[in-house]
């Protein structure tokens, strides 16, 4: 019975959309839209609807549900990386408003990369999955977030040597 209420209380920063993701992508939007264009016509509007729904109150709201019991399958990764994106877009934006909203996004946030962490490690303990990605070179990295952040610098320190070092370029 809990999740018998309007969308505006289960989910207040994000709906209004026939589904949860597309209201999360029209706010990547609005971000990306005031970035480039920061003194169009209108970005007033933008900036308070941004302020509107994106506050630290509807934020927490947004990841105690998303964490609730039974709630697994609310949203799929296609929807959870959106939100990922939006925050992104956010952290690009270098301006006072999106350093706030990125702050209230944090719980959310946080509660998204948990929730994809899990979702990816349960496709990894498949057989069938680990055996199509092997045979396709893939180097499986299962486990921690912190273990896969390891992984990432390390890949990343060692590519980018090999670009330097070989002074690759894009054309």
């Amino acid at each position: 019975d809990a999740d018998v209420a309007p969308p505006r209380k289960l989910t207040p920063a994000f709906y209004g959309c026939y589904d949860w993701h597309s209201s999360v992508h029209g706010h990547w939007l609005l971000v990306r839209l005031l970035r480039e264009f920061p003194d169009a016509p209108f970005a007033k509007a933008a900036r308070e609807a941004l302020r509107k729904s994106l506050t630290a109150e509807n934020l927490k709201q947004e990841a105690a549900y998303l964490r609730d019991k039974g709630r697994a399958t609310f949203e799929r990764p296609y929807g959870l990386a959106w939100l990922l994106q939006l925050m992104t877009e956010l952290r690009e934006w270098n301006d006072p408003d999106a350093k706030e909203m990125l702050a209230s996004c944090h719980p959310l946030e946080e509660a998204v990369l948990e929730r994809l962490h899990s979702t990816l490690n349960k496709l990894l303990s498949e057989p069938h999955v680990r055996e199509r990605l092997e045979a396709q070179s893939c180097d499986l990295v299962a486990g921690t977030r912190e273990a896969l952040a390891q992984r990432v610098q390390a890949d990343q320190a060692k590519w980018g040597r090999i670009i330097r070092d070989r002074n690759i370029t894009v054309e």
